[in-house]
């Protein structure tokens, strides 16, 4: 739940907020009085700060910077009505500046018996949240749900939106427990909730143990096309924020319609698959850009390592030739670009592929000879030359 949805229900009644407006959006999961805070034990997102000026040993300023240190908060509760000096004015700015938001509550309303109520709140909430998720995962992996379109506009589908499916996955995660991979996951989803919605559509999404799936909507009247450059920009905001893990996104096909979910899911998960069998990881990857790598990988083993060794076996035991090869092809046959990626001079790179040439005995300037040999390489890469 947002801070924003939070400030809707009777709970928050006649609750001000008096900065940080830009961060209403945040997901909140629970909340802590802040005279029962233990900093070194903070390990989940969404905390909201209900913050009554008692905490023992710490002003309100070293108290937030020193939860931030520890933590992602979503927002800070000011209790004590308007009478309550500890945070003044003057100190807006900050949470400005932290796009986070700063609520005075009134003054009758107690941190204690608030804490106990909004529990029930987000119980009440988060079970909706449960029923939205086994629904979208359950229309994943079957293709059908119940009730149709009437049932699925009550968990936020919306016929005047295309949707496409984005499976993200962490990688490079240092011995992580489940606990873990979910706290990023839930963080991620609270990020791509947020920045991936557009107008009234919401970002549907739920999380399995390994992954995130998400569908990001956009208006009919916006056409059929993937919107590549916001998600590209999106990948990029969840990298630089949780960045002790390399995150990957693979990303389906249009959903025009209820009934082709399954198909963008199935597609994202194809286009996942193939990414992590080639090793690519590249930070965003496109179903139709890996549409003609999923076809050419579908044949027998067999068949893909012989066609592979027709085309590459005169290198094949020269690694040094490979992977100039692969860089060559891969970052679009320009040779600055090229030997600096591998570390070595322009004149050395050019002999090599002079020399890869002569040993395969192709013209490498051939835009039919450098499909092949990109193929090649693929096939390479997917089988894992022994």
């Amino acid at each position: 739940m947002t801070i924003r949805e939070l400030l809707c229900t009777p709970l928050m009644k006649d609750a001000e907020v008096i900065a940080g407006e830009n961060g209403l959006d945040s997901e909140v999961t629970w909340c802590a009085p802040d005279i029962a805070l233990k900093f070194d034990n903070w390990i989940m997102p969404g905390i909201l700060m209900l913050y009554t000026g008692t905490y023992e040993t710490l002003s309100w300023r070293e108290c937030l910077d020193t939860i931030l240190k520890k933590s992602r908060i979503s927002g800070m509760l000011l209790f004590g009505g308007k009478s309550a000096t500890f945070i003044e004015e003057r100190d807006f700015p900050y949470f400005n500046e932290l796009s986070l938001p700063l609520i005075r509550m009134p003054k009758a309303v107690n941190p204690l018996s608030f804490s106990k109520r909004f529990a029930s709140v987000a119980s009440n909430f988060f079970e909706t949240e449960h029923r939205r998720s086994e629904w979208l995962r359950e229309l994943c992996s079957s293709g059908s749900f119940p009730g149709g379109e009437t049932s699925a506009e009550a968990y936020g589908y919306s016929s005047d939106a295309n949707y496409c499916c984005v499976l993200v996955k962490a990688y490079k995660l240092e011995n992580p427990s489940l606990l873990q991979i979910e706290m990023h996951f839930t963080v991620a989803r609270d990020i791509l909730s947020r920045d991936l919605a557009v107008g009234n559509f919401q970002v549907l999404s739920f999380i399995d143990s390994q992954s995130l799936t998400v569908f990001v909507p956009w208006p009919r009247t916006q056409g059929i096309g993937v919107p590549y450059d916001r998600i590209r920009t999106v990948a990029r905001r969840l990298r630089d924020s949780i960045t002790h893990c390399k995150w990957v996104f693979s990303v389906g096909t249009t959903a025009g319609s209820l009934s082709e979910f399954c198909l963008s899911y199935h597609n994202a998960q194809q286009t996942s698959g193939v990414i992590a069998a080639l090793k690519a990881h590249e930070e965003v990857s496109f179903y139709d850009d890996w549409y003609l790598h999923l076809l050419l990988l579908k044949e027998p083993k067999a068949e893909l390592r012989a066609q592979m060794e027709r085309s590459l076996k005169p290198i094949l035991e020269v690694p040094e030739l490979i992977e100039t090869l692969c860089t060559y092809l891969t970052f679009g046959e320009n040779l600055k670009v090229t030997s600096e990626k591998l570390y070595i001079h322009v004149n050395t790179l050019k002999y090599r592929l002079q020399k890869i040439s002569d040993l395969l005995n192709c013209d490498l300037k051939d835009p039919n000879v450098r499909f092949r040999l990109r193929m090649a390489i693929t096939i390479e890469r997917y089988l894992g030359h022994d």
